[in-house]
């Protein structure tokens, strides 16, 4: 069978093929760094807006979803005019509608 030479040497090679990872001694290695997490960017909140139109306020209440605390939101109408509200709509502010 195998001596023990020959085990210490079979040992040896494929310790020396696996370091080597079958690369020149030129290539360069890579260490994978994490990721950096993104630290979240509070948008600063206007505290009083006045909307004139309905498409102005119904645009508002697609991106933002809520009045915040301590914020006013006026929704002033023309003579006449009607708002239907067809969106989900959190008031922990102020809604004025005149």
């Amino acid at each position: 069978m195998f001596s023990k030479r020959d085990k210490y040497a079979l040992i040896l090679s494929t310790l020396l093929l696996v370091g080597c990872n079958g690369s020149s001694s030129e290539s360069t290695t890579t260490i994978p760094t994490e990721t950096p997490t993104e630290t979240p960017v509070e948008v600063p909140v206007e505290k009083d807006k006045t909307f004139s139109s309905v498409e102005g306020f119904d645009k508002y209440i697609a991106e933002n979803g809520e009045i915040k605390e301590d914020q006013t939101i006026t929704l002033d109408l023309a003579d006449g005019e009607t708002y239907v509200l067809n969106k989900d709509l959190t008031i922990k502010g102020n809604l004025i509608i005149k």
